[in-house]
This record gives C-alpha cells, sequence and structure tokens, in this order.
C-alpha cells in the first residue's frame, strides 16, 4: 500500500478556488491537471458526484467540490444568473413601454428613474464574482442601463415644453439603442458564462495521490 511521505516545506501548492474560497493542494499529491472530458451522469449517485470520465481507457469519478462542501454547484448559480437577467431585461422592455404610454396618454409616469434602485441596478450594485467573464462583461452594463434610466427625465422634459414628438423619438432611439445594447450584453454572459469557468474538480482520491481535474468543458444548456 502506498504510504504518503512528509510534504517539503518548500514545495509549491496548486491554488484553486471554489466560490470565494482559496485552497491549495501540496503539489507533490497531484497526480495531473487535464482538460476536463465529457462526464457522463450516473443515476442514483449522492449529490456530490458530477459523473464518470473516461481518461485514456481509465473510468474515474468526478466530484463537485461547490456540492462536497455544501455550496449551491455552479450549474444551479448559472441557472439563477440566467433567469435572473431574463427578468431584468423584461424589466426594462417594460419600463421603456410604460415611459412611452405614459407620454401618449398624457398620464404621471410612476416607475422607478434612479438607475441604482430598480432590480437590476440594486442587484448589479452588489453583485461580487471570481468570473473573469463576469468580470470584463458587467461593467459594458453600466451606461446604457443609466442611460436607458436617463431617458425619463429629459423624456418627461420635453413633454411639459409640449414637444411630445421629440420626446417620444427619444425612447424610440433608446429602445433600438442602449436598450438592445443592453439585451445582448444580457443574452451574451450565459453561453460563455460555462465555457469561462475553471471549476477543479478531486476524483480517485488515494492514500498517495489526489488525482486533479481543472474544468474547461462548454456545458450545455442551462
Amino acid at each position: 500500500m502506498p504510504v504518503m511521505t512528509e510534504p517539503k516545506r518548500n514545495r509549491p501548492f496548486v491554488l484553486f478556488r471554489v466560490k470565494d474560497g482559496l485552497y491549495g493542494i501540496d503539489s507533490g499529491c497531484v497526480q495531473e491537471i487535464v482538460v476536463l472530458p465529457r462526464a457522463i451522469r450516473v443515476p442514483k449517485t449522492s449529490p456530490e458526484i458530477r459523473g464518470m470520465i473516461n481518461l485514456r481507457g481509465r473510468i474515474i469519478k468526478l466530484i463537485d467540490l461547490r456540492v462536497q462542501f455544501g455550496m449551491l454547484s455552479l450549474r444551479v448559480e448559472l441557472d439563477a444568473l440566467i433567469q435572473l437577467l431574463r427578468e431584468r431585461e423584461q424589466d426594462h422592455r417594460n419600463w421603456l413601454g410604460e415611459l412611452e404610454a405614459c407620454l401618449r396618454e398624457r398620464r404621471p409616469f410612476g416607475m422607478q428613474r434612479d438607475p441604482h434602485k430598480c432590480k437590476f441596478g440594486q442587484w448589479y450594485d452588489r453583485f461580487k464574482t471570481q468570473d473573469r467573464l463576469l468580470q470584463m462583461t458587467l461593467p459594458s452594463m453600466d451606461a446604457p442601463h443609466q442611460a436607458i434610466h436617463a431617458t425619463a427625465d429629459e423624456a418627461l422634459r420635453r413633454a411639459e415644453s409640449g414637444d411630445y414628438q421629440s420626446a417620444l423619438e427619444l425612447i424610440a432611439a433608446r429602445k433600438h439603442r442602449e436598450l438592445a445594447q443592453l439585451i445582448k450584453l444580457f443574452e451574451g454572459m450565459p453561453s460563455g458564462c460555462p465555457a469561462s469557468a475553471r471549476t477543479l474538480r478531486v476524483a480517485s482520491c488515494t492514500a498517495a495521490s489526489i488525482f486533479c481535474r481543472v474544468s474547461a468543458e462548454k456545458s450545455g444548456a442551462r
């Protein structure tokens, strides 16, 4: 039976993140790090078992460390993010639609004008992530989102001066430019998120080695 040798103090560690936590494994315990092949789900296995992979003819059990540590899986988190973005997209379609209807019907506009107080704005200001793709994409949403909310003050100012046609043209321009840009960013994020996730898996642990895999596969639709 293999015997675990005492790790040398000057030996480097393999560092990896699981959600917001930073973890390390003695590099002497790591057999190899590879691009993860397609995992095959196995019925009636415990939740932390992601599936089985075939690595050069060897069948290896894949363990999701997020679930093992009592966290939500990456798949579940991405599903929730996609649903949230779909709802916030519809919110802003409805917001501009209501602003236009209020001008046409000459009635007050009562929806939230502050971009930091709408549901998307509150989420955007609080959301933190280690995902590189999200870190690059999220700042691109701020300018069009701010511009959409600024539409209300400008459109209502024009309407108050009697220029309803100009106010309606402004709303139409925001729909075709800033809203379309925001929707494109919303729709583009989910397809990229799973591919960008570099989720470390631990499989086939023995007393002598921890068999590590770094996931870079494209997951299917959430």
